[in-house]
């Protein structure tokens, strides 16, 4: 009942707007049904043809629907001064200064801290699991320390998702920095930007970190990496599939995590 009513009154200030365009960029047709109405054109993206990355297709709509072309460029995301500078002073209380090897992990996704989950089944092409994110931090702790790298692991979760995390700093054997911060959107992206690698499910950090120059290896699992893989230049990312794995049927633990330190150790820049 409360989601109908949070419908109504969102569709009601929405017409309130008088656009004169609307462009739906979600798949789901619940969403243009929902909108329909709230101004003369309602702009739909289609289901998209194999293959072709979801932001060609925004971009495609948009151009047809202006008759106008438009720049296929790389999806980037500014961070601001103060932002950033927050980020660095949060990091250098844990210790970590501009010297420090970044490396970061994004175990959760949007909704992961609900108690119950809509789709359980789907979880295993959105969870990693804990015991692999440690074993993970673990092998990149190992490595690091027999190469003498200055290297530090971190999480940047929500206040709300500390439970759900706080196991996999326990399994790394503390080897982890957990940051749970009261929400601060400009001050998380400088964070991202700065750690230099970031290891992630599909989510929306992924193409977060992706957008403001940080390096990302991409843990897919029954999504397509061409249709929805970051939107950056190709030697910015790596990418494992579980479909390319032993026991695929398992989701995204089928992805060992010593192919994902590999993957790390390969994407640090240079000098790093």
């Amino acid at each position: 009942l409360k989601n109908l009513l949070l419908k109504w009154k969102l569709v009601r200030e929405l017409r309130a707007q008088h656009y004169t365009s609307v462009y739906v960029f979600e798949t789901n047709p619940h969403y243009h049904r929902l909108l329909a109405g709230t101004a003369p054109t309602v702009y739909q993206i289609d289901d998209g043809t194999p293959g072709v990355h979801f932001c060609n297709r925004c971009l495609e709509l948009v151009a047809r629907s202006t008759g106008e072309p438009v720049g296929n460029e790389w999806v980037t995301l500014p961070v601001s001064d103060d932002g950033l500078a927050r980020a660095r002073a949060l990091l250098a209380t844990r210790g970590i200064g501009s010297d420090t090897v970044l490396v970061g992990l994004h175990p959760t996704f949007a909704g992961s801290s609900l108690p119950v989950f809509r789709d359980r089944k789907g979880m295993r092409h959105r969870v990693w699991p804990r015991e692999s994110f440690a074993r993970l931090a673990r092998e990149l702790h190992e490595k690091a320390e027999a190469l003498r790298i200055p290297l530090r692991i971190v999480i940047d979760a929500l206040p709300e998702e500390r439970a759900l995390v706080e196991p996999i700093v326990s399994q790394s054997g503390g080897v982890v920095t957990l940051l749970t911060e009261p929400p601060d959107f400009e001050r998380y992206k400088g964070v991202l930007q700065c750690v230099d690698v970031l290891v992630t499910p599909n989510t929306g950090p992924m193409h977060i970190a992706a957008a403001v120059g940080t390096r990302v290896v991409a843990l897919f699992s029954g999504w397509s990496i061409e249709e929805c893989g970051p939107f950056v230049p190709a030697e910015r990312f790596r990418t494992l599939r579980a479909e390319d794995c032993d026991d695929e049927e398992r989701g995204l633990a089928a992805i060992p995590p010593t192919k994902v330190a590999e993957a790390v150790f390969d994407l640090l820049p240079s000098g790093r």
